[in-house]
């Protein structure tokens, strides 16, 4: 009638990471975060998926059960609402700024709005021989604003010629065109380095390409 319910030592803190999905930036958060806090909390790991009600659910129901919350967003919704939820001390946001939150609660998050600013005014020099900016923003992508609005607040001040798309298609790349891309999987990188191949376009001279999230395999 007895059986085990932890083997592991006891940790003062029990913690519940909430993610929106995994891909490369969420697996080295997660590592991250797991390697600093490991002595000292057990940590729970949970994905939303984008999914309003399943991000609901996952907070109502775990209230009692964990003395943190470490949180991602990224939804279509009312978050601050379900997020008001936790105590404030126990709250901790990451990657995206949630507004209309109640109490001191622990914030780290991404400017999205001046990074873009902030690092296309670094490759200035390299864009200079480009007539265009093109800027690749998909639809479903929830920080596709911020970067937007950094975006254009650059071309204006630096006098460029800029245009914004959702997708690449055949039309695409086009000689003296510098492309700025952050699709979720990277189609777009894909898909332009194809087609400039078939129009016999080199990368780097006839066409720019920046892609918005760095990984070791690009």
């Amino acid at each position: 009638g007895y059986y085990v319910k932890k083997k592991t030592q006891y940790h003062p803190y029990r913690i519940c990471l909430i993610l929106d999905k995994m891909n490369v930036l969420r697996d080295r958060v997660y590592h991250s975060f797991l390697e600093t806090i490991k002595d000292q909390a057990d940590v729970d790991v949970y994905f939303h998926h984008h999914n309003f009600k399943v991000f609901e659910k996952l907070i109502d129901e775990n209230l009692s059960n964990y003395t943190h919350f470490v949180i991602t967003t990224f939804l279509h919704g009312n978050s601050s609402e379900v997020l008001n939820r936790i105590p404030a001390q126990k709250r901790v946001i990451i990657d995206y700024q949630e507004n209309e939150l109640e109490g001191e609660y622990t914030c780290i998050y991404q400017d999205y709005k001046t990074d873009i600013q902030e690092s296309l005014t670094k490759l200035l020099p390299q864009l200079e021989k480009y007539a265009r900016l093109v800027l690749v923003a998909p639809l479903e992508a929830f920080h596709a604003k911020e970067v937007i609005d950094g975006f254009e607040i650059f071309s204006k001040q630096n006098s460029k010629k800029h245009t914004i798309v959702n997708a690449i298609d055949e039309t695409f790349p086009q000689k003296g065109d510098a492309y700025i891309t952050f699709s979720r999987y990277d189609q777009d990188d894909v898909t332009l380095i194809k087609i400039a191949r078939k129009k016999g376009s080199k990368l780097g001279k006839d066409i720019g390409l920046i892609s918005y999230n760095d990984t070791a395999v690009k």
